[in-house]
């Protein structure tokens, strides 16, 4: 009584909404995500629109000048046509108190090692001259510093590619190790 025998039981959706969401899915499942073509974009190959990530290398032999310790590489990628992250590790690994984390972190940063004299401070930068990349330590706090062994690799991102990971994400430039090497798609 009051429903007719025909009749679905529930509720009634109108068609038009129906309509509207099968749009939207298809739309979204269609389209090219930032990430998705940051990765495509990562051509391998050195036809300078492909990033490319240098092995871990080790610093170990270190020169004085009157502002601190400098290190320098030769880089093996045009750094001229795009952006240049460089990433350091074992920062930390001559400290008493190390536990053995060697998370990479992205120069520059200012390092306060995690040892018993306070007030001990060390900058970390980097600079590019050319063809070589200059890796410079600064340290305060002590009288009497010598530079440490640490692993550092160099990321370079084409410039046009580097437009539209920042635009996509402001925060590209400060992105963890992690996230930036599962975004480009490389081998950490």
């Amino acid at each position: 009584m009051g429903k007719e025998a025909g009749e679905p039981k529930g509720m009634k959706i109108p068609w038009k909404y129906v309509a509207l969401l099968t749009a939207v899915v298809v739309v979204a499942c269609t389209k090219e995500w930032p990430a998705r073509k940051a990765a495509s974009l990562n051509g391998k190959g050195g036809d300078g629109n492909a990033v490319f990530a240098s092995e871990w290398t080790t610093i170990s032999k270190w020169k004085k000048d009157q502002k601190g310790f400098f290190a320098e590489q030769s880089l093996k990628s045009n750094a001229q046509k795009g952006k240049v992250l460089l990433f350091a590790r074992n920062l930390w690994a001559a400290d008493s108190g190390y536990n053995g984390d060697d998370m990479p972190l992205q120069l520059p940063l200012n390092f306060l090692p995690y040892n018993d004299q306070p007030g001990l401070t060390e900058t970390w930068q980097y600079e590019l001259q050319g063809n070589k990349l200059r890796v410079n330590l600064e340290v305060a706090g002590v009288e009497k510093a010598e530079p440490r062994e640490v692993a550092v690799r160099y990321v370079v991102i084409p410039d046009e590619m580097w437009q539209e990971l920042s635009v996509a994400n402001p925060d590209t430039a400060s992105m963890p190790y992690e996230d930036l090497v599962a975004k480009l798609d490389i081998k950490p």
